[in-house]
């Protein structure tokens, strides 16, 4: 499943000038990059658009969105993610929550990847900008070629998923997102290649999502303070 909990940064730096109370100038810079990363993710969602041809904020504004940002369609992990696409799809459509994949093709030449599954809504990013705004990183060599990555990676060729060639930047890392009016409400940013969804987790940890279940909207304010699930 994707990551585990997210690194807390320290507190505990002695500060440049003694009259400085501690934690104060660190809580103004968290405060600043809070604000920015929303302003980003805001930006993005006003501008990228769902393959239904509304953009992300329209879609997110009167119900719920799984986005899957996937790693390239070449990868062995992509490939094994999207064998169970369907129960990717029924886990969000039983919460009463709309699919929408994110890819790093040009906009069209995904079907071919998506065997059967063209009516899932997808967003193009061959620039990965929308990854950048989501906060989904490149990977480096462990991330990317770790032992675990590894072992996964064969486990994964085994049960037939093979590996195809590179179709996006190989070195992007995936992640999960439940969004809402706007907002990032809970996210899981693989920290290896391997990591998959787990959208039972996802949604679990939300309890005041429940209604949604039974066809209710719950009122939720985005905010960049979402939960990070790991």
């Amino acid at each position: 499943m994707f990551g585990k909990q997210q690194d807390r940064r320290s507190h505990h730096e002695m500060p440049p000038i003694a009259e400085n109370p501690p934690n104060r100038d660190h809580a103004a810079q968290d405060d600043s990059s809070r604000a920015a990363a929303t302003t980003d993710v805001r930006e993005a969602a006003a501008t990228f658009r769902l393959s239904s041809g509304e953009t992300l904020a329209e879609a997110s504004e009167s119900r719920w969105l799984v986005l899957v940002f996937l790693r390239h369609f070449g990868c062995t992990f992509t490939r094994q993610l999207l064998r169970g696409l369907e129960q990717i799809h029924h886990q969000a459509s039983s919460r009463s929550a709309d699919l929408v994949l994110v890819h790093m093709l040009e906009g069209g030449t995904e079907t071919r990847y998506l065997a059967g599954h063209g009516d899932i809504a997808r967003i193009a990013d061959p620039q990965c900008k929308l990854y950048r705004a989501f906060g989904l990183k490149k990977g480096g060599l462990r991330e990317l070629l770790g032992l675990r990555v590894w072992w996964l990676g064969l486990v994964s060729i085994f049960k037939g998923c093979g590996v195809g060639h590179l179709a996006g930047d190989g070195r992007q890392m995936p992640g999960v997102f439940l969004f809402h009016q706007g907002g990032i409400v809970a996210a899981q940013r693989a920290k290896s290649a391997a990591d998959l969804p787990d959208l039972e987790r996802l949604f679990n940890s939300l309890p005041h999502l429940e209604p949604i279940a039974s066809g209710a909207t719950p009122e939720v304010p985005p905010t960049s303070d979402h939960l990070d699930v790991r």
